[in-house]
């Protein structure tokens, strides 16, 4: 079943306020619920960090060349993944409306489980 469980990629760097943001009023408490945590594998990418990665296939990377691999330069973003790395969906760039923006990810979350699943 993992296999059909969407990975959220979450772009950031340590110098966005946005970024924290986005950690602590929407991903971290979207990945501590229940509903949403067996929906969606989480996962944090810091593209201005050289930390250790091992990518989709196996191959060894870091965290600031996976990022440049997806073409996150903006953070934060927000990518829907399934488990070869492929996207699905757009991504999400930006805080974009904070008022909305539980939606925008629960949407994208929902859309990826849709199409893994059929």
């Amino acid at each position: 079943m993992r296999e059909r469980v969407p990975i959220l990629l979450f772009f950031d760097r340590g110098d966005c306020p946005y970024c924290e943001r986005a950690l602590r009023e929407y991903l971290v408490p979207m990945s501590r619920d229940e509903k949403w945590r067996e929906r969606a594998i989480y996962r944090q990418i810091e593209v201005d960090r050289e930390l250790p990665l091992t990518d989709f296939d196996g191959t060894p990377t870091t965290h600031r060349a996976f990022a440049a691999r997806y073409r996150a330069a903006l953070t934060p973003t927000v990518m829907i993944v399934d488990g070869r790395g492929e996207k699905i969906g757009d991504a999400l760039i930006g805080l974009m409306t904070p008022d909305f923006y539980a939606a925008y990810l629960e949407n994208a979350v929902t859309a990826g489980v849709k199409q893994l699943r059929g």
